[in-house]
């Protein structure tokens, strides 16, 4: 359902407030009725409203967030993995100099 945004917000009555608003079914209720009540309100209204169906591809979403969280836990298993390195050389050049001078 779509609705001039004066409109949706004169309905709610939150002038200069309201962006958009978004139905959404609860989990077992009957969208069948649903839908027909939606269209009853589009019907009856004479202010510019229409229903229009928004599908919302979940799969393709998530998988963008996932890529992104593992390039998050790449580079931090990047930095461990060099801090590591780091910490290791600087212990063994530490110790190659110090044995050098006591021997």
């Amino acid at each position: 359902m779509a609705a001039p945004l004066h409109v949706v917000q004169e309905w709610y009555g939150n002038e200069g407030k309201i962006e958009a608003i978004q139905l959404k079914a609860k989990l077992g209720s009957d969208l069948g009725l649903l839908e027909k009540k939606v269209e009853q309100v589009v019907k009856n209204s004479s202010d510019g409203v229409f229903m229009q169906p928004i599908v919302i591809d979940f799969e393709t979403q998530l998988q963008s967030i996932y890529s992104f969280f593992m390039a998050l836990y790449i580079a931090g298993f990047l930095r461990i993995a060099l801090s590591a390195f780091i910490i290791f050389n600087s212990l063994y050049v530490s110790i190659r100099v110090f044995g050098s001078k006591c021997v």
